[in-house]
Parts: C-alpha cells; sequence; structure tokens
C-alpha cells in the first residue's frame, strides 16, 4: 500500500507542524508498524472477522465466506460486524496519528452472507487535529450500509469526567 492519499497537504504545512519530510519518515515508520501488527497478529491468530481485502485505495471487500450470521437469522448478515469492518476501513484511510472521535451509522436494507461487502472509503477531510471519512458497504451495487467517521488526534488534557469511586466494604 502506498501513501501519496496521507499527504495530500498544502505546500509546507506537515500533520506534525514540521518540515513535509519530517511526515513523510513518520508516516513510513507507523505505516510499517501498523502492517508489521497486522501481519503478525494474523500469523498468531489466524484471520480476524473484520479482516477486508484492499481492491484498491479507499475500496475494500469483506470475504462472503467470513461473514456472521446473527442466531435465529438465515442468510442476513449480523450489524455489528458491518459496522466493524466500516469503521475498520475507514481508519485505514485515516492518518495513523488519528483516533477515533465519533461514529454515526445508517442501516439502509440487509445485507446478505452469500455476496461480498464492499466497502467505499472517501476521504471527507484532513485537517490539522480532525479527520473524517465516509464509508458506504454496498451488495449487488445497493447501499446496504453507510457512516461517517471522525478520527482526531491524540490530545493531553487536565479535564476529568468521572468521579473517582466511594469507599465502600468490601463484599461479603
Amino acid at each position: 500500500r502506498s501513501l501519496p492519499h496521507l499527504m495530500a497537504l498544502p505546500a509546507g504545512r506537515s500533520l506534525l507542524r514540521g518540515p513535509k519530510s519530517q511526515w513523510t519518515r513518520e508516516a513510513k515508520a507507523a505505516f510499517a508498524t501498523s502492517t508489521l501488527l497486522r501481519r503478525l497478529r494474523a500469523e498468531a491468530f489466524g484471520p480476524s472477522n473484520l479482516d477486508l481485502q484492499e481492491l484498491d485505495v479507499g475500496l475494500y471487500a469483506a470475504d462472503p465466506e467470513r461473514l456472521l450470521v446473527p442466531a435465529g437469522q438465515r442468510g442476513r448478515v449480523y450489524g455489528g460486524q458491518v459496522i466493524g469492518q466500516a469503521l475498520h476501513a475507514a481508519t485505514l484511510t485515516a492518518p495513523s496519528d488519528r483516533q477515533v472521535h465519533s461514529l454515526h451509522a445508517y442501516f439502509l436494507k440487509a445485507g446478505r452472507t452469500d455476496r461480498p461487502i464492499i466497502y467505499h472509503v472517501e476521504n471527507t477531510r484532513d485537517g490539522r487535529s480532525f479527520s473524517t471519512r465516509s464509508v458506504k458497504a454496498r451488495q449487488a451495487g445497493e447501499i446496504i450500509f453507510q457512516c461517517q467517521a471522525s478520527f482526531q488526534v491524540a490530545e493531553e488534557s487536565n479535564l476529568d469526567f468521572a468521579t473517582e469511586m466511594p469507599v465502600v466494604p468490601a463484599p461479603e
């Protein structure tokens, strides 16, 4: 897989706020690490039900042999797997320094297990802190699912949204 689509930045700009050559080195190192980790995971544990085959830049296919069927359903795809594969496809196209920030998803039609699912990822925007991806899942030329995923650069914060656990007696 090549990285040109990840480096489409205005002249002289970098996601790392440094020279463009620094972004190139960082991007290549992150890509090599993620590729190695995916290969090691596949060798150790076998294929995942979220694995996708890359057909082209931003175009992925799910193997129909690995599609899950909910209990009591025949021939219909498990929706959680479709969401997971769509998010995985979006993540494969996002810069490696971004984490998933939000996801909005819509099931438009039931998916079938006898056909591959094709995921088309559109690079909506890459900013300094946020990236957005739109994903459409198709079967037999019809859209069965679509989602919008937002990715954000990890930032440190002093905000704490959880209250501390109160001191309570141990269970009996």
